[in-house]
């Protein structure tokens, strides 16, 4: 089963081809039994009508002179009967001698027969000489429709495979330079790195459908070397960050045990709950980024107002900020209840960072979108960083970040968070002064 599993399947070439040749020679058998069929009723049919017109044409001799001698056919024979009894042939002196034809029904069409071992067409025609009824009976060979349908037949039988052969070998070719292109792409992609995506495919200035493939393979090489370069920097980002509370973790941990007289153990146990806090929230926070980019959302109907007035709650008991929730109104959605929590609760705390004495939230419907704003009366945020400032590990004030215990990611975790629900995240000027963090979601 696995040495069957390996083998490998004939090319898309090879199987167009062969697919092509097959329907090609299945077309043409059909063809050509149906031609052959067709053009020999058209040649029984008009030497059946040649026959009997000829009939015809002897009978109204004989009945007009009323001199009964057949006279002699090329390919056939003219025999006449009085009563049923042959009476007289074209081709024998004596009646008696002359093998009868088959007689017809008068009048009637010609119709297969035999005649001297030999297929032929045999008309009949009754006439009526001195009172006395005669019947004329015609026969007309047909070997040479005969030999001519065998030679038909045969050319078709020999040109058929050639015809099919000659058509195999052409739909091989085309098919081989429509898919040339494509084998080039393959080649081109099977030689790009993953450790170096800064490569393109090589594409043509034609909007066909290989130029478009290679638009593609190029757009999704984009992504790929954009998503390698976000993880490369989120990892080392994510390093740097964990670097900090670690070292000092390890650092008062060394002194402690090197200098154990000069530690203060409650000095010591407010570090380690501080280090352990900040590394915490660090790690949840990449948990939720990881959740996010891996789209695991338990969606479930929602009502943002009774989150953010929750939110707006803490805030209120936290202190040293004016909330001002006015602007709050109902307003219904689906979505994942914890992310969208996570994510008021990072631009809450994110307003509180920068506030100096006051916050608002407001949110309302507006078209098929549902928007939260959160307002401080802060520094704000300059325009050149509006759209950085959702980036992660970004942080436009330093040392006022790590005091805090940020570590750049509230803000991305905002805006992954619009994203996950088909939203934005944006900032600009709030009415106090400070900054606006606006959180559009789709209903």
């Amino acid at each position: 089963m696995a040495e069957k599993s390996m083998r490998r399947k004939p090319s898309i070439r090879l199987r167009i081809a062969a697919s092509s040749a097959l329907i090609i020679l299945l077309a043409l058998a059909m063809g050509s039994a149906a031609f052959v069929s067709l053009l020999n009723s058209r040649l029984i049919a008009a030497q059946g009508l040649a026959t009997e017109q000829q009939a015809e044409i002897i009978a109204e001799q004989f009945e007009n002179s009323g001199d009964i001698s057949p006279p002699k056919l090329d390919d056939g024979e003219v025999q006449v009967f009085r009563a049923g009894v042959l009476i007289a042939s074209s081709d024998y002196e004596s009646a008696v001698a002359a093998p009868p034809l088959p007689i017809g029904t008068p009048r009637a069409a010609a119709l297969k027969g035999q005649w001297n071992g030999e297929q032929a067409m045999i008309a009949t025609v009754e006439i009526d000489i001195d009172g006395v009824t005669h019947t004329v009976v015609v026969a007309q060979d047909i070997q040479d429709v005969v030999l001519l349908e065998g030679a038909v037949g045969t050319l078709l039988i020999l040109s058929v495979p050639i015809v099919t052969s000659l058509l195999g070998v052409l739909v091989w070719l085309v098919v081989g330079r429509a898919l040339s292109p494509v084998e080039r792409i393959r080649s081109e992609v099977e030689a790009i790195e993953s450790k170096d995506l800064t490569q393109r495919v090589s594409q043509s200035e034609s909007n066909d459908e290989i130029s478009r493939l290679a638009q593609t393979m190029n757009r999704m090489l984009e992504r790929l070397d954009s998503a390698g370069r976000e993880q490369r920097r989120f990892i080392s980002d994510a390093s740097h960050e964990l670097r900090s509370p670690i070292a000092s973790l390890s650092q008062n941990a060394q002194v402690a045990i090197t200098h154990p007289s000069s530690t203060d153990l409650g000095t010591l146990a407010e570090l380690v709950e501080t280090e352990s806090a900040r590394l915490a929230k660090l790690v949840e926070a990449m948990l939720d980024l990881a959740r996010i980019d891996e789209k695991e959302l338990q969606l479930e109907e929602l009502d943002l107002d009774d989150i953010l007035l929750e939110e707006a709650k803490r805030q209120r008991l936290i202190g040293d900020i004016d909330i001002d929730t006015s602007g709050v109104e109902a307003v219904r959605i689906r979505g994942d209840r914890v992310l969208l929590s996570r994510a008021i609760r990072n631009l809450a705390d994110n307003a509180r960072r920068h506030a100096n004495s006051k916050m608002a939230f407001s949110c309302f419907s507006f078209e098929k979108d549902a928007v939260i704003r959160v307002d401080d009366d802060g520094a704000g945020i300059a325009e050149n960083d509006r759209i950085r400032v959702f980036e992660r590990f970004m942080r436009l004030d330093e040392a006022r970040s790590r005091e805090a215990g940020g570590a750049g990611l509230g803000l991305a975790i905002v805006a992954a968070s619009a994203a996950a629900h088909r939203g934005t995240a944006m900032a600009s000027d709030s009415s106090f002064g400070g900054a606006r963090i606006e959180l559009r979601i789709t209903k």
